[in-house]
């Protein structure tokens, strides 16, 4: 089983994002805010199975659970648009403390798998220099 979001990138690292039964969308700030919110997201609802348990500062209680998130429909993939880009990420595994799947970029079609977060963010911050740069050349 995987989990299937929606990042709307309205700059170059902020935005939205929006989660299969999450309440509404959620905004960030950067990239690492929508990886931690969405890997919460993954915990709570236990799908993909985290294969290690993640080390904090805090100490938690055997078995805790994550916060209680709100649960409900989400708008249809083809009303939410991000200014800048728009990507489908699917979380497919989470190994080796880290995120397997792969990113669909909506308004180029073109879909890379991913190996780590790591390689995420580079894939997704390589599409939007690459739009960057088109605007340039282009003068827009």
């Amino acid at each position: 089983m995987y989990n299937t979001f929606f990042l709307c990138l309205d700059g170059k690292s902020h935005g939205r994002f929006y989660a299969p039964n999450q309440k509404g969308e959620a905004t960030i700030s950067d990239l690492c805010q929508f990886i931690i919110q969405a890997d919460r997201y993954c915990d709570f609802l236990e799908t993909p199975q985290s294969a290690t348990v993640m080390r904090s500062f805090r100490q938690r209680g055997r078995g805790e659970k994550t916060q209680e998130m709100d649960i409900i429909q989400t708008p249809s993939p083809g009303n939410v648009r991000g200014k800048v880009a728009t990507f489908v990420i699917k979380v497919m595994f989470r190994n080796h403390s880290s995120w397997q799947g792969s990113i669909y970029w909506v308004e180029k079609k073109h879909t890379i798998n991913f190996r780590s977060v790591l390689e995420l963010i580079h894939i997704i911050d390589d599409a939007v220099q690459a739009r960057n740069r088109r605007q340039m050349k282009d003068g827009v």
